[in-house]
């Protein structure tokens, strides 16, 4: 996206786009100009005699809704301003002109007016009609703001990390969009002008109470003539292990390796399992999240679950594993908490922790003992 060239240099007559003309006189528009921080449009006009003479330019009959006026502009000869409304102005030449003049009138337009309307105007008792501008649309900036897990606290959005979705972010405080599938609220096209945005919500995440934020929440940024969008700001929030008021059925690993190992001896006396049901939720689990990895439990499934949660080392990555065979069971058995949000991109970031940040293993298989234990 860009921004016109927004320049108070004259294209002297290069863009004709409203041309009336008798024998002596000419009016047309010569060129446009934006200025701030009015955000008005001006739609200068050119206005050629060959001899002197009493005009007369009446824009009573452009309707254009938030016009401001219109101003004179000229050089050495010049149209003197017989007095203006908002409505209409009366131009009288009071000088010898010379063989060829231009002088210049100006319709100054707020940018979101739409309307063409009619310029009528009388030279030495000959009227006139020259169409009124076309007020073009400035194209704006795209805004955007990203709320995003922030699983390496580095305050940056990359590719690969968990977007929050259903989060409010406000726009100068009164307009509030919220965030899709991909953390993105989209604010559509903005002017040059100053801007803040905020999380107002955190969402079914709660973001602002179970979570830290690792970027600042209220960001301020300015869009000028010169910015080049999209303008895009981002929202980092990284866990708070705390679990306060946060309950649910989650069940513990010793809970999962009776019912497996019941199943693998094709017990069905004390079980709240059943080994049909086992095999469903490990074929899910095998699915489960964006990466192919840490799981595929192979040909003999059970076995293989079995042996990841019977595991009693030290080594923080197997028991990294161990607490996630355990996290995702419950998940997909439907043994989760009262925040399924949070547990969800708590799952992610366990399986993003197993694929890029293995030096935090042994934190993570700390966060999910904490939910493998909710039920207890």
């Amino acid at each position: 996206m860009f921004k016109w060239i927004r320049s108070a240099i004259v294209l002297c007559l290069i863009s004709i786009m409203s041309v009336s003309a008798f024998a002596g006189v000419q009016v047309e528009l010569y060129y446009t100009s934006h200025s701030d921080p009015n955000n008005r449009t001006t739609y200068s006009y050119a206005v050629r005699v060959d001899s002197p003479s009493d005009i007369q330019v009446n824009v009573s009959e452009l309707d254009l809704t938030g016009m401001a006026g219109v101003l004179s502009q000229g050089n050495a000869n010049y149209w003197e301003n017989g007095g203006f409304t908002y409505s209409s102005a009366n131009w009288h030449y009071v000088r010898q002109a010379p063989f060829i003049m231009y002088s210049t009138f100006d319709i100054i337009a707020d940018d979101n007016v739409s309307e063409r309307g009619f310029i009528n105007y009388t030279v030495d008792e000959k009227r006139g009609t020259v169409e009124g501008p076309v007020p073009k649309t400035i194209p704006g900036v795209s805004v955007q703001g990203v709320v995003f897990f922030d699983a390496n606290r580095n305050g940056s959005c990359e590719y690969d990390e968990f977007r929050f979705d259903n989060v409010n972010i406000a726009l100068n405080v009164i307009e509030t969009k919220i965030t899709d599938e991909f953390g993105v609220a989209d604010f559509g096209e903005r002017q040059s002008a100053s801007y803040t945005m905020e999380v107002v919500n955190g969402g079914p995440y709660n973001l602002l109470t179970h979570w830290i934020n690792t970027t600042p929440t209220l960001r301020e940024f300015l869009i000028s003539d010169d910015t080049i969008g999209p303008v895009v700001k981002y929202f980092g929030f990284y866990l708070n292990t705390c679990l306060d008021n946060i309950d649910g059925d989650n069940h513990t690993i010793g809970f999962w390796k009776h019912n497996i190992k019941s199943a693998l001896q094709n017990k069905n006396q004390g079980i709240q399992v059943s080994k049909i049901d086992l095999l469903i939720y490990l074929a899910e689990v095998e699915n489960l999240g964006p990466y192919d990895i840490p799981f595929d439990f192979g040909t003999n499934k059970l076995q293989t679950a079995y042996d990841y949660l019977a595991y009693n080392g030290s080594d923080p990555v197997a028991k990294l594993v161990k607490q996630l065979v355990a996290a995702e069971l419950n998940w997909v058995s439907g043994y989760s908490s009262t925040e399924p949000s949070i547990e969800q991109a708590i799952l992610w970031y366990a399986e993003w922790t197993y694929n890029n940040d293995l030096g935090n293993a042994n934190n993570v298989a700390s966060i999910l003992d904490e939910w493998n234990n909710l039920g207890e």
